[in-house]
């Protein structure tokens, strides 16, 4: 309990739904420019629900998602 109410706001981020989108966008930039890169692979955390995961990841893989205008966000379809 002490830790919920110390860390209220981030108690309250791991129990929303938030695709890493953003986040992965930064990493691919990263391995593209970065030649001795040591990143190979990825862990995701299903906090959101693991059938959630699956359909994003699954979206992900079979190409369904588009870059942002800004180039940055994806939008899976």
């Amino acid at each position: 309990m002490q830790f919920v109410t110390k860390h209220a706001g981030n108690a309250v981020k791991l129990m929303s739904t938030a695709a890493p989108d953003e986040l992965l966008v930064g990493i691919a930039k990263y391995q593209a420019l970065d030649e001795e890169c040591l990143i190979a692979g990825m862990h995701l955390y299903p906090f959101g629900g693991v059938q959630k995961t699956v359909n994003w990841a699954n979206q992900v893989v079979l190409g369904s998602f588009s870059l942002g205008v800004d180039g940055q966000s994806f939008a899976v379809e």
